[in-house]
């Protein structure tokens, strides 16, 4: 039995975004450990000939906040170790999160951001959920900026961005990309800004030069906050490819709008942008709870990307219920073959409070995958139902209780991807 590699060199980025963190100086920090035993009956999710078997999960998770004058800082991680019993596959272990800091406040002169995020990505947008078709992506950003206030409120902003992309088990995706921006940032009111910006990218492939590109964007951007209502609409340009090959352009816009009344919260996101397989969407947190490529293939490609969501979230159905909805779309368009994918996820989550302590919840995901070139990719539709107990006691201790079926289809004349799995689970939590 092997166990995939999870230390690298590269992990040990981690520490240095948790050193503003430790305990005698953190506003607040939290922890969590876990300790899961499941029972799958299609561990290996095949069509046929199933086989049943017992998993152990581990978990320990780190929250942490931290601001002074100077410094704002947060992290959020978790440690995975996941056993076979029957050696169905191999032991996974794995880090999963992100974690940042700011040393500037808004109104310095000079700021530097610096950032890290590790995330679980399946090795193919049709690739079934198996801990063997699945790799990290880690991402590690600096950005420094200087800022310049001119004609008494207008801030003219000059960055720099070095960010380093790496998969510790496919290094023909690892990339570096170095760049620059320039911003202006003019207030309008007490409630709304308009903000003008330019930036430029310099994309490096160190195990595959031919895929170098450069990436130019032009935004113009107005965002207003009001008590109940926030938004934000950027519009602009994308411009990418080799120095001395074909340019591909596109319009970019973004959307960000939420409003909050009451009992209810409705969030609208609307993008499109210029990326490409090694970096996607920058390992950015989402609310699709089903695993996900995010545009990886087995080749390096550039991506022509638009996206949507439109989430609701409520606790007025009653005094001790909370209630969340979510549809997403995602379009991605390969600019250096003929690839084509959308992706459409619906997930919905219901969750009784039987008193503060103790808790149901019921929960539902969805995943429609249509791929334009199906030799390279098949269609398939993705059913999630889970439901979950858990009671929260006094000392810090947890204990929950999960039934899930997964049910996927694919159009494979083989039946390739094509299963119905359900799994049974109890866990212990201590949370402190």
């Amino acid at each position: 039995m092997s166990v995939k590699r999870f230390y690298t060199k590269r992990f040990l980025s981690i520490p240095i975004f948790l050193v503003c963190l430790n305990p005698a100086n953190a506003n607040e920090i939290k922890g969590s450990l876990t300790a899961t035993s499941l029972v799958s009956d299609n561990t290996l999710k095949k069509p046929v000939d199933p086989i049943e078997e017992r998993q152990n999960l581990y978990q320990a998770g780190l929250m942490a906040d931290y601001s002074n004058w100077l410094v704002d800082a947060d992290a959020s991680y978790q440690w995975n170790a996941q056993e076979f019993t029957e050696n169905s596959q191999d032991d996974e272990r794995y880090v999963d999160g992100r974690s940042r800091v700011n040393f500037g406040k808004k109104d310095d002169p000079a700021a530097l951001e610096l950032s890290h995020s590790r995330r679980m990505l399946l090795v193919t947008p049709d690739a079934v959920g198996l801990t063997s078709n699945q790799q990290e992506r880690e991402i590690i950003s600096v950005l420094p900026e200087l800022r310049k206030r001119i004609f008494n409120a207008d801030v003219v902003t000059l960055g720099a961005q070095l960010v380093q992309v790496n998969f510790p088990d496919n290094d023909l995706q690892d990339s570096e990309r170095e760049g620059f921006s320039l911003g202006w940032v003019h207030p309008l009111s007490r409630t709304s800004l308009l903000q003008a910006f330019v930036q430029q990218q310099n994309i490096k492939f160190e195990n595959y030069p031919l895929a170098d590109y450069r990436l130019s964007a032009s935004m113009l951007a107005y965002a207003v906050e009001l008590r109940k209502l926030r938004y934000r609409i950027e519009l602009g340009y994308n411009e990418s490819g080799p120095d001395d090959g074909i340019k591909q352009t596109a319009p970019a816009y973004k959307v960000i709008a939420t409003y909050e009344s009451g009992y209810n919260q409705v969030d609208i996101t609307l993008g499109r942008e210029l990326t490409d397989t090694s970096f996607g969407n920058g390992n950015l947190d989402n609310n699709v709870t089903l695993p996900g490529s995010d545009g990886m293939s087995l080749d390096i490609n550039r991506i022509d990307r638009v996206d949507a969501e439109l989430k609701w979230e409520t606790s007025g159905i009653c005094m001790r219920c909370a209630f969340a909805l979510s549809v997403s779309a995602n379009q991605d368009e390969y600019l250096e073959k003929d690839e084509k994918s959308v992706s459409i996820y619906t997930n919905g989550r219901f969750v009784y409070s039987f008193s503060s302590a103790a808790k149901v919840s019921l929960s539902g995901a969805r995943s429609e995958q249509d791929f334009k070139n199906e030799i390279v990719a098949k269609d398939y539709t993705l059913n999630y139902v889970s439901l979950e107990y858990s009671y929260q006691f006094l000392n810090g201790l947890s204990i929950r209780l999960v039934g899930r079926n997964e049910d996927r289809k694919t159009t494979s004349e083989r039946a390739e991807g094509t299963y119905q799995e359900n799994i049974y689970s109890i866990g212990l939590g201590y949370k402190f």
